[in-house]
């Protein structure tokens, strides 16, 4: 009862683009929806791969000299038991090569 009153207030404010019918506002519905989901799956997939290619960096650079540049601070307490690592020169290198990347790839 609810869901029905919920689809004719969706038809009465729908007349106000021009929908006539509930077979037209059914399409409406389908064709915006879908497009917002084709959307999203960019996004996710793009997020996905992402997320992926960072992880096996991380994988195969593991012993590499990232992390371990003049610049990065790394802080170990007498006790050996806390250890504060921030790299900051690597931060710096890594969003240098990422905006001349993506100068590249993203031209206006």
């Amino acid at each position: 009862m609810l869901f029905t009153h919920h689809i004719n207030v969706l038809f009465q404010f729908s007349q106000y683009l021009g929908i006539t019918s509930k077979e037209e506002l059914w399409q409406f519905l389908k064709c915006f929806f879908s497009s917002l989901l084709m959307e999203m799956y960019k996004i996710l997939g793009t997020v996905g791969l992402t997320l992926l290619a960072i992880s096996l960096l991380m994988y195969f650079f593991e012993h590499s000299v990232f992390g371990k540049l003049p610049g990065d601070i790394i802080w170990k307490d007498k006790d050996g038991n806390i250890t504060f690592h921030f790299p900051l020169t690597t931060c710096i290198i890594f969003s240098l090569i990422i905006s001349f990347a993506s100068g590249f790839f993203y031209k206006p």
